[in-house]
């Protein structure tokens, strides 16, 4: 699947209700680089089965202010449109002493969103509700 990165234009979005400067600083290239990387792992089928199960992880390291939650907001908004994606904000979703419940309970929001089922949820109980 071909993705279109293209951040020399200025967006806002209803994700993260920012808005995203044009990228100055040509980070759509590490971008665009990484999601084939990752979507290649994913779709080699010259590998057997079971080297084909792989897990990764990234580490994006730099001073603050470098421009990592932009990166991250901008390549999380150009991959939701082709694939399922979780943004967790450590600093603002740390509401809980479990930190392995913010984690989930973001994963399941977020996709049940991208998946559309917020909607059917909603609809759901709106018509099972009374109105007196």
């Amino acid at each position: 699947m071909k993705v279109n990165f293209s951040w020399s234009e200025p967006t806002t979005n209803d994700t993260f209700d920012e808005y995203f400067q044009p990228d100055q600083l040509d980070r759509e290239k590490y971008a665009q680089f990484l999601t084939s990387f990752l979507a290649q792992q994913g779709f080699d089928q010259n590998r057997d089965a079971e080297k084909q199960k792989r897990n990764y992880v990234l580490n994006l390291n730099a001073e603050w202010g470098a421009g990592k939650s932009y990166f991250l907001k901008r390549w999380a908004l150009t991959l939701e449109e082709h694939y399922p994606v979780v943004y967790i904000d450590a600093w603002k979703q740390d509401y809980s002493d479990d930190p392995l419940m913010t984690v989930i309970s973001s994963m399941i929001k977020q996709l049940r969103k991208q998946a559309g089922k917020d909607a059917d949820k909603n609809a759901k109980y709106q018509e099972n509700s009374l109105v007196y």
